[in-house]
């Protein structure tokens, strides 16, 4: 933590915001593959969650505002749908949180059920979208509950992470495992005086679960912890980044080799995005932190070099004043951690000559360090008219590097915020984006290819 506080104190990276340059033009636009994107049957729903399926095709999840997710299986090479159903309960709303597949492309899907309390709900399906297994799960509080994330290991195991509610205090961190066939094995909790939360889990090859997310926390302090959980539910080490009297919250983590990448936040008057490097043994390479205000950190990757990828956004006022919107960010540290080699800025000029932002919800990285970033793109200055929009941005190392250098929109048939918020990369040439669009009936769910090279 020391190496983090001096480097606060410091005040030594700055990330740099490309704002359009005048006379700038927009990047060249990308075509979509499919002829016409796939779009969901169901009536007021949005996909928020990707996961791959059987050669040739991927799972698209969402939720309606009829309260429960819908289930699909999309060709990748057409965008038809192969099957699609929906997963209701008669007394409950369901809402999915996360989704992930197995070695054999079955799907698991995490999410809540709601009747007078919120509980954990987790459901197991096979490639022909056959329920292998569904397990409802509720704290011993009996309070509102809530799922965060899933993972599945190399033996087909199911994590789920989350936190649940007692009944004085704030809520505990909690990961549950189930077996490939849906037994209960264990719990992990972590339980503090203050707020305690797992975000994200990852597994890696030996059944290991690696955790990020927040300990102790409340309005003044609270510890970003790092941990890691071997397959029988013991704890083999945890990490925290606390300290200078601020809360720092963790989000998102990657396993990749032998290295644990992880990024969150502290709260210092306004948000900073953090990012820290371990091994799988839990020694820490570096940690840092950049003075520069956020509103949400949304994604990461880790690129071929070991640098952390980060999109994130801001809200504020556009042009110095009038209505608010958000303003989008990427930037990539560096593998040492010792600065930010790349950082831009996400904004298009509508047509009349004045430049507006956007939002970017996920990120990938493909085999050559290429960033994709998927989101909206405010088209009227008021976050009330929005295109759903995948962007492209080069390894920084590229000459002339200037950020976004290609861009794929899609403009929904009705007035309306159309967005991405879900991506996921196949392989080089396999990208897929997924979100929702308005029409004159409502919203649906999309699920779109770009034409890549």
């Amino acid at each position: 933590m020391r190496s983090l506080s001096r480097w606060l104190l410091a005040a030594a990276v700055f990330l740099l915001v490309l704002a359009p340059a005048a006379g700038a033009a927009n990047p060249p636009e990308g075509t979509w593959a499919w002829a016409a994107p796939y779009t969901s049957a169901e009536t007021n729903q949005g996909f928020q969650l990707l996961a791959r399926g059987p050669a040739g095709s991927v799972y698209v999840v969402g939720d309606t505002t009829n309260w429960y997710w819908v289930v699909s299986r999309v060709d990748t090479a057409t965008g038809a749908e192969v099957w699609s159903q929906r997963t209701q309960l008669p007394t409950m709303d369901l809402k999915p949180a996360a989704i992930a597949s197995d070695r054999q492309r079955n799907l698991v899907v995490a999410g809540r059920c709601t009747a007078a309390t919120q509980d954990f709900y987790t459901v197991k399906y096979d490639p022909s979208g056959t329920v292998l297994w569904k397990r409802p799960w509720s704290g011993p509080a009996n309070l509102d509950d809530y799922v965060m994330s899933v993972a599945i290991g190399k033996a087909g195991d199911v994590y789920v992470a989350g936190r649940i509610g007692k009944p004085a205090g704030y809520d505990d961190a909690v990961l549950l495992k189930y077996d490939a066939g849906g037994h209960l094995k264990w719990k992990y909790v972590i339980s503090t005086a203050g707020f305690d939360v797992f975000k994200e889990v990852v597994c890696d090859a030996y059944g290991n679960a690696y955790l990020i997310g927040q300990r102790g926390g409340d309005m003044d302090a609270g510890q970003m912890v790092t941990l890691k959980v071997d397959r029988d539910g013991h704890r083999l080490w945890l990490r925290s980044i606390a300290g200078l009297g601020v809360l720092y919250d963790g989000d998102h983590i990657r396993l990749k080799g032998a290295n644990v990448y992880v990024t969150g936040e502290l709260y210092k008057g306004d948000m900073w995005p953090i990012a820290a490097k371990y091994s799988t043994a839990g020694k820490r390479a570096w940690a840092v932190a950049a003075s520069h205000s956020l509103s949400s950190i949304d994604d990461m990757a880790v690129d071929p070099l070991g640098r952390i990828v980060m999109v994130g956004s801001s809200y504020g006022s556009l042009y110095g004043g009038g209505p608010l919107v958000y303003s989008a960010y990427l930037w990539a540290w560096s593998a040492d951690g010792k600065g930010v080699d790349a950082s831009t800025s996400f904004s298009f000029d509508n047509g009349s000559g004045q430049w507006y932002p956007g939002r970017l919800n996920r990120v990938v990285v493909d085999s050559t360090g290429t960033m994709y970033c998927a989101g909206g793109w405010d088209t009227n200055g008021a976050g009330t008219e929005a295109n759903a929009v995948l962007a492209r941005v080069p390894p920084p190392e590229t000459p002339g590097w200037n950020g976004v250098d290609k861009v794929w929109r899609y403009d929904g048939p009705a007035s309306g915020v159309d967005e991405f918020h879900g991506l996921l990369r196949v392989s080089d040439t396999e990208i897929f984006a997924a979100g929702m669009r308005h029409t004159v009936s409502g919203y649906r769910g999309i699920a779109e290819r770009p034409t890549l090279p």
